[in-house]
């Protein structure tokens, strides 16, 4: 075993892959791997033992919980994605953390690359989005996508708030559009079945501290609505998801 000793992170993901990891289904965020997708990292006990022997303190987390969230992510990621996408993330908010532990697992898997920024959240940064500052950063950093943060949960809030208001149908959208007729695609980690208790149930599992509110207004008979359906439907907020996106598809 080996004390004090000094790596980098490359040094950590060529031992992995050296001793049979792939390094796609972990993420290596702070001096500490989670396990993404237990079954396709082959990162067995018996691996995880020769690790520790040669990086002592680095933890490896088997989460269950955590695999759950990352799978359920990567289907709807898989869909936005690119080889090599140069994508503006954040970090403000637990579920910012949260983005890029997830998200970092894709520098190998697709080869992006994360840019962090000034902006503290997604909603900030869509409210200066027309500003000469925002336009340069993201010519300069060649940046072509951009991370929200929203729920299942508030994704369904946000379509029967619209509805019920007298807007009319609304779903999330795949872009942002600026005045210059540029567009930015939106990724959306948690939107994939993935609930507001979900998120909270593994940020205290990781011990992800920090605030986390949600910015989207609710709309009354919205919530009382969904409170209704939580005990009478299940599955309701994964139809409408798929209903919203349907008719606005055509």
């Amino acid at each position: 075993m080996i004390d004090n000793q000094t790596y980098s992170k490359q040094d950590v993901l060529k031992f992995l892959g050296r001793i049979g990891v792939d390094t796609r289904f972990i993420s290596f965020y702070e001096d500490r791997i989670y396990i993404n997708n237990l079954r396709f990292s082959k990162f067995s006990k018996k691996r995880e033992e020769i690790f520790k022997n040669r990086f002592p303190k680095i933890n490896v987390l088997r989460s269950t919980a955590f695999q759950k969230i990352a799978i359920k992510a990567s289907k709807s990621l898989s869909h936005s994605i690119g080889i090599k996408d140069q994508i503006l993330i954040f970090n403000g908010t637990k579920r910012d953390v949260l983005s890029n532990i997830i998200l970092e697992s894709y520098l190998r898997k697709y080869g992006i690359n994360l840019i962090h920024s000034n902006f503290k959240s997604y909603e900030e940064f869509v409210k200066l989005k027309n500003s000469k500052k925002t336009i340069k950063f993201l010519k300069d950093n060649n940046i072509n996508g951009v991370v929200s943060s929203i729920s299942m949960d508030e994704e369904v809030d946000s379509i029967l708030s619209a509805i019920l208001s007298g807007e009319g149908l609304k779903s999330y959208s795949n872009y942002i559009n600026f005045n210059n007729n540029k567009s930015l695609k939106i990724l959306y980690p948690f939107i994939n079945n993935i609930d507001n208790d979900s998120i909270e149930t593994i940020c205290e599992i990781l011990k992800i501290n920090g605030k986390d509110k949600n910015s989207y207004k609710r709309n009354e008979l919205a919530s009382e609505f969904m409170n209704f359906l939580d005990n009478q439907v299940h599955y309701y907020k994964e139809n409408i998801l798929k209903s919203a996106n349907f008719l606005n598809g055509h």
